[in-house]
């Protein structure tokens, strides 16, 4: 396979076949940011609780504290959210660089082990030594200065960067620019760490190429790796580039061209003797949705005694604002497109459900006067909170929607059917991204490739990501109504 002569290499690199990248002068090599991340964490953690341990002692109990209970709390703390970090992949530089990543990361971990921590102090009934009001105040000024210091990181890593000063993982990219957007490519090589500091196009002459990357590695020793980036449907070709690259010591790389990149995105599945791309996931084990319904059951039980005063006021307002019943009772499909009765509280003046139930638009003259302002801020899909603690939906799964809908935009939208593979939820992937309210064909649609994209990549963590942007996101669109 050869380039053809009106490929072009991207600017930077035109008018070579092998380009040299000129940039600043490293000083820090990009591995070694995660664990000085680690030892001046873990620093600051020890030190937050021995201070606010001895701050609260000396001035709400007028007594010393045991600071080695303190530095104790502090390691135990920081080394169990270190480790959920770590196997989350936020100690590596491309995710350090998300600001906006590391404030969801760090809320929700550091929430989970502190609660988790609180639990074995009760069933080891070691609370006697710890204080009650030390250890609050040690919990939300660790969360506090590890958000704010992971936020403000990100954006010294992104310009530090930008400047050069931090070394990224040197690479060389050996190329047929005929298969592949390479200009993208190399993009997504810089933001996840890497400087491809060489392109190598491959022409005819496979034989000059390899030797222009083996002088590259000769005389740049700090490049560590080499990417190749051909088209799939030559295997003979890409078996005779390793073979020739195989005189050179470094990884050689393969990278799925245009035509599969897609599939192989789906989640791998690992036999003894190979492996295969998922393109569609069954649905959950019986341990997945043992651990799904139990944060279902969790979250649910706390939102209900939660919320149980603001749900009776709605109930009374309802009552005074317009005749009808408190709640709207529907007809959805759930879980294996089994029907459930879903509870809201009433926002209408009429009650449709049957063959034919028109969609709520903006300004709609059905609606009630509470009820705009009940469906603009979500209030009135909290009875949905009984459904689940029913079984019948789940907090976090795909939007149930009214029978007569299904029909129509099954017979209009393929794969739509997929999305009742599990339990409908009150909030899911698709809504926290912005698609609520009102649905055409083609709103539908994005909301269907979001839906089965959650199903297909489904994790207890990307539920407690969907909780957590719900309260933060969906209350603040507009796009409902």
């Amino acid at each position: 396979m050869s380039v053809s002569a009106s490929t072009k290499l991207p600017a930077e690199y035109e008018g070579e076949v092998l380009g040299s990248r000129s940039g600043p002068v490293l000083r820090l090599g990009s591995l070694w940011v995660g664990p000085i991340l680690f030892a001046i964490e873990a620093a600051a953690v020890v030190l937050i609780s021995i201070a606010t341990g001895i701050f609260y002692h000396e001035f709400a109990l007028n007594r010393p504290g045991d600071i080695a209970t303190f530095v104790a709390v502090g390691i135990v703390t920081y080394i169990d959210f270190a480790i959920v970090m770590a196997y989350r992949g936020n100690f590596t530089l491309s995710n350090l660089t998300s600001g906006g990543r590391q404030l969801r990361e760090v809320t929700v971990i550091w929430s989970l082990v502190c609660l988790f921590l609180l639990g074995v102090a009760f069933l080891l009934k070691i609370g006697p030594e710890l204080s009650r009001g030390a250890t609050t105040s040690f919990f939300v000024v660790g969360w506090y200065y590890l958000a704010v210091s992971r936020y403000c990181l990100a954006k010294y890593l992104v310009s530090a960067r930008q400047r050069g000063a931090i070394a990224e993982q040197r690479v060389i990219v050996l190329s047929d620019t005929s298969a592949i957007d390479l200009s993208s490519r190399l993009a997504e090589f810089e933001e996840g760490g890497y400087d491809p500091v060489k392109v190598v196009s491959i022409g005819q002459a496979l034989d000059v190429a390899v030797e222009q990357v083996v002088a590259a590695t000769r005389d740049d020793p700090r490049i560590g790796c080499i990417f190749l980036i051909v088209g799939w449907d030559d295997a003979n070709r890409i078996r005779e580039i390793v073979r020739k690259l195989s005189i050179i010591p470094l990884p050689v790389q393969l990278l799925p061209d245009s035509k599969v990149a897609a599939l192989l995105s789906s989640p791998i599945v690992k036999f003894r003797t190979f492996w295969a791309a998922e393109l569609q996931r069954g649905p959950l084990s019986l341990v997945e949705r043992a651990i799904k319904r139990t944060l279902d059951l969790f979250v649910a039980t706390g939102a209900i005694l939660l919320l149980l005063p603001l749900m009776l006021l709605v109930a009374l307002l309802i009552k005074l604002d317009s005749k009808g019943p408190v709640f709207f009772v529907q007809t959805r499909a759930g879980f294996n497109n089994r029907p459930f009765r879903i509870l809201k509280f009433r926002t209408l003046h009429t009650l449709e459900d049957g063959a034919v139930v028109p969609q709520v638009r903006r300004n709609d003259p059905r609606l009630t006067r509470l009820g705009a302002l009940l469906r603009r801020t979500s209030i009135d899909e909290l009875p949905q909170l009984f459904n689940v603690l029913c079984g019948e939906m789940s907090i976090v799964g795909p939007r149930p929607h009214a029978a007569a809908h299904n029909l129509e935009f099954e017979d209009l939208i393929a794969n739509y059917a997929y999305r009742h593979h599990v339990k409908p939820g009150l909030t899911g992937w698709a809504q926290v991204n912005g698609l609520r309210g009102e649905t055409t064909v083609e709103t539908m649609q994005r909301r269907v490739d979001l839906d089965l994209w959650y199903i297909g990549n489904w994790s207890v963590w990307l539920d407690l990501k969907i909780i957590m942007w719900t309260a933060l996101i969906v209350l603040r669109q507009s796009s409902a109504y």
